[in-house]
């Protein structure tokens, strides 16, 4: 049985993951033993900050997640103020994001979820990339991931559906931090560009990209469209 890949897409960086649904856990498809974590999205909200090793960088801003796994980060950089913000509508199957440099112009772009639904991702114990630690952060458990190629470390938890609480880039040492979690329902307006805003129509998927065996890796759309629109 061949898998699909769900890439998860946005500014300024991609996760690729592949999903492995609660109802094949349930309809017993597969025979992992999975470690224990949430089978539907936890909402919650964070802080983070991004920093890096040689004090050039420091980017901070606020993480939500609503529980039908819709999801809004804002990126502040100091003295520029946002510089960035992403919206991932789940319900709408639609990406938003704002950039300070188009003079708050919003792009909107489709999302391509999985015709089974967009859950969350599960993790097979024996994963030799994936290793419980005894630390906790806020009270959560974490396990200690490795990317393939050793190009990132993160510190997941699972009662976040593994959630990156920690992730340490190995090449560049920059390192990303969230902290002051909130474990409530966020309101359905932060998911959505302000009522007032102009959006960009673009055809390009951006945001949750279902990727099938043999498809080619998504590009990202430069610059933005010409005609201006509003939200429907």
């Amino acid at each position: 049985m061949s898998r699909r890949r769900t890439m998860v897409i946005g500014m300024p960086f991609i996760v690729v993951g592949f999903w492995l649904h609660a109802q094949l856990r349930s309809h017993g498809q597969f025979e992992f033993d999975f470690i224990e974590a949430p089978s539907d999205w936890v909402a919650f909200d964070a802080s983070f900050q991004k920093t890096s090793p040689n004090g050039k960088l420091t980017i901070t801003g606020h993480y939500y997640r609503s529980s039908d796994g819709s999801t809004r980060d804002a990126w502040a950089v100091g003295g520029r103020g946002i510089v960035l913000i992403q919206i991932k509508n789940v319900p709408y199957s639609t990406y938003y994001v704002s950039r300070q440099e188009n003079d708050g112009v919003w792009e909107q772009h489709p999302m391509d979820l999985p015709n089974t639904g967009y859950k969350p991702l599960l993790r097979a114990r024996g994963n030799r990339d994936l290793a419980e630690i005894s630390d906790k952060v806020e009270g959560l458990s974490l396990f200690r991931y490795s990317s393939p190629g050793g190009i990132m470390v993160q510190f997941q938890s699972p009662e976040l559906n593994f959630f990156p609480v920690i992730t340490q880039e190995t090449k560049s040492g920059d390192r990303l931090v969230y902290y002051d979690f909130k474990r409530r329902e966020q309101p359905a307006e932060l998911f959505m560009p302000p009522p007032e805003a102009a959006i960009v129509v673009r055809p390009e998927p951006m945001g949750v990209i279902e990727v099938h065996p043999g498809d080619p890796k998504p590009t990202f759309p430069q610059g933005l469209a010409k005609d201006v629109g509003r939200p429907h």
